[in-house]
């Protein structure tokens, strides 16, 4: 066997972990803690990637050639729900890519640090709350974080030991990044420095780079035109500008480290600054997490100060595409920065908890920090799974659709803030989506004016006998922070019913006849209110 076909078969090889108990656990672990959440109603922009499943192909890239990201995850959703539909079905689909993301995690880390950090590694990130949340979210992050995982893996892997196998890995892994996440494609330099720092400084190792990075380029030939009207979609998209390092920094760690269900706070534009009810709030939770994620992060640096190229490459792909991302938001290339934007990052983030973790193992002392992060992520988890309707993102429309098809008369109508409330109306029912008047056009991209409210629900007050307003948390910061649309139905109307189905989402019964007093009912204690009369 030649050394080519030598090398080949042990990057084969190197993709066969079921021989290794530790792996197979652990992936084990990470499945099944993933699985109870799949039948989960489907949230925000998941209706969005749906729908346009639904779709012909031929619709799929022309609206994504508008839209601001590109086709990929959305081209293989259509076709996957064909085969699994449903929410359980669509959000398998990111299930195994965030699966695969781990098994390239742990290959990428095991390669750099060795087999013991890489398993910390692997644990850390089968139990990660934000690594669990968009595994199931049916949008395209998991892909990305799959595509950005393997293309990392590969970079160390060519500046190592070269071969025909690892070239065509790397370029078809950084090629679908590109078609998977905008933000992908901060990763591509990443990827160049990655392997200027591990690669032997020879004439042939630069020329198979180069060539290595002009193919994955070359695959972004098809959709290149279309690249630049989604940046151009990106930049007249409705989204904040003003960005802080103050605010931006303290809220990707914190969502990096326990997700949305630690802190009690939802996911936003962090350009925002943390609230000073929430730090409060939050304080217990806050101060426990910066002393067990701050000793496990030291001492895991610390550790990885004897592989000085790999912790370089590692503090590389944690650092620079975030500060990236930071940029071209501050400067309006692409105006957009989400915690989510970055997930492609968590894999070097939890390589350096990873070997904080398998450090403080073979040490007496530092033993209780790693049970407290531990603690943490039980906490969260818990969250995730046994309060959802008081943390994180959720968001239970098929819930609000069931009970309002069972409670609306003749004559009534339902008020959302935009137009995105038939979406979430009308994939659970879509005799619904006729009954839905919305505030403002979908594309509307500002605070709405008491002019214009007066505008728009004074007709409706007139024509209707009852009024059922969607109170979604989202639409609100999006559209009225001063909240002057329930102000105004609390001045002319009368509240019937307040149905509360997670801290984000409630629905609000108005009516023109005063004698009937409002309840307020938590869906989650009571499954079937009863609207008064």
């Amino acid at each position: 066997m030649s050394k080519e076909d030598r090398l080949i078969s042990k990057g084969l090889r190197s993709l066969t972990l079921l021989k290794d108990p530790w792996v197979t656990a652990l992936l084990a672990v990470a499945t099944a803690i993933r699985i109870p959440a799949l039948t989960r109603s489907f949230y925000g922009d998941e209706y969005y990637a749906i729908l346009l499943a639904h779709q012909p192909v031929s619709r799929i890239l022309t609206q994504q050639s508008e839209d601001t990201q590109p086709p990929l995850y959305f081209l293989l959703l259509h076709f996957w729900t064909k085969l699994f539909p449903g929410e359980a079905g669509a959000r398998s689909l990111s299930l195994v890519f965030g699966l695969l993301s781990l098994v390239f995690a742990y290959l990428l880390v095991r390669e750099l640090f060795g087999r013991r950090v890489g398993l910390a590694s692997l644990a850390l990130l089968a139990i990660s709350p934000f690594h669990l949340e968009f595994s199931l979210e049916v949008r395209m992050y998991s892909l990305a974080l799959l595509c950005a995982t393997a293309a990392a893996y590969y970079t160390v892997l060519l500046a190592r030991r070269p071969s025909v196998f690892f070239f065509t890995g790397y370029v078809l892994a950084a090629g679908m990044g590109f078609y998977a996440h905008l933000y992908t494609s901060l990763f591509f330099a990443v990827n160049t420095l990655a392997f200027l720092i591990l690669a032997p400084r020879t004439r042939d190792q630069f020329v198979r780079w180069g060539t290595a990075q002009i193919a994955a380029l070359a695959l972004l030939i098809p959709w290149s035109f279309q690249l630049y009207s989604q940046i151009n979609s990106a930049l007249d998209a409705h989204l904040e500008r003003a960005f802080s390092a103050t605010s931006a920094i303290p809220k990707i760690a914190a969502a990096f480290s326990l997700g949305y269900t630690a802190f009690g706070v939802t996911e936003d534009q962090i350009s925002k600054p943390i609230s000073r009810t929430d730090l409060i709030q939050n304080a217990p939770v806050i101060l426990t997490a910066l002393f067990a994620f701050g000793i496990i992060l030291l001492l895991g640096i610390k550790q990885l100060r004897r592989e000085p190229k790999g912790l370089a490459v590692i503090l590389g792909y944690l650092t620079l595409p975030v500060f990236g991302a930071y940029a071209a938001a501050y400067v309006d290339v692409i105006p957009a920065l989400r915690e989510k934007y970055l997930i492609e990052a968590i894999t070097a983030y939890y390589a350096l908890l990873g070997a904080g973790l398998a450090t403080a193992w073979r040490r007496g002392w530092t033993l209780a920090p790693a049970a407290v992060l531990l603690g943490l992520y039980a906490y969260s988890l818990g969250n995730y799974y046994f309060a959802p309707q008081s943390y994180g993102r959720s968001e239970d429309w098929r819930g609000l659709s069931t009970y309002l098809a069972q409670n609306i008369r003749p004559g009534d109508t339902i008020v959302t803030y935009d137009s995105f409330g038939n979406w979430y109306l009308g994939y659970y029912n879509p005799t619904l989506n006729q009954r839905v008047l919305p505030i403002v056009d979908k594309w509307y991209n500002r605070q709405i004016s008491e002019t214009e409210i007066e505008r728009r629900l004074q007709p409706m007050s007139a024509d209707y006998t009852r009024i059922w307003f969607i109170d979604f948390v989202s639409q609100r910061a999006e559209f009225d922070e001063a909240g002057l649309v329930p102000r105004w139905l609390d001045i002319h109307l009368h509240q019937a019913q307040v149905v509360v189905f997670t801290h984000r989402l409630s629905l609000v019964l108005y009516t023109h006849d005063q004698t009937l007093a409002l309840s307020s009912t938590p869906l989650k204690d009571a499954p079937s209110p009863q609207m008064k009369q």
